[in-house]
């Protein structure tokens, strides 16, 4: 989590997507720190999207 959110404070939010996207447990604060790292960046898209994915994860 510390990882990801250094990379979104730094702006990087592709390696902080890769990281993401790569782990295969993802625990809530790493969703936190990525909607929060959208949100810092202007993608705020992209923190409503990956909030839906945490809401119905099946889907």
């Amino acid at each position: 989590t510390s990882l990801l959110d250094a990379l979104m404070k730094c702006g990087d939010v592709a390696h902080a997507e890769a990281l993401f996207y790569s782990s295969k447990e993802k625990v809530l604060s790493m969703y936190g720190a990525m909607m929060k790292g959208y949100v810092d960046n202007n993608l705020p898209e992209k923190a409503i999207d990956l909030f839906n994915e945490v809401e119905n994860p099946d889907e």
